[in-house]
């Protein structure tokens, strides 16, 4: 039984770059970013990059973390910020297939 996060996988396998940054998004959430580089070798330097000039400390796009796995305050707020940068990649490129299918009834995001 395929869940919602295969299908994620396999459509940013297909190229689809709306769920790669749907991915990426849910990696950063759950301090889970190093399978992105270690695994499949997707360099997140030039997203640190733009996540570093462009945005601050934001309590909700903490990531959340495990008791048994201690994070520095310098990486939660490196992911923090790697976190808003991908959310906001991933909204705007959600934005037109939102707007090229009504159907969805999803016009309020």
């Amino acid at each position: 039984q395929w869940g919602n996060h295969d299908v994620l996988w396999i459509g940013a396998f297909a190229g689809s770059k709306v769920c790669l940054a749907n991915i990426i998004r849910i990696c950063a959430r759950y301090n889970n970013l190093d399978i992105i580089e270690d695994v499949y070798g997707i360099n997140l330097r030039p997203l640190l990059n733009l996540a570093e000039k462009y945005y601050d400390d934001n309590p909700v796009f903490r990531p959340k973390i495990h008791s048994d796995e201690p994070l520095s305050e310098a990486d939660q707020l490196q992911i923090t910020k790697i976190h808003q940068a991908i959310a906001m990649i991933q909204f705007k490129l959600e934005s037109p297939i939102i707007k090229r299918r009504p159907t969805f009834n999803m016009s309020e995001r």
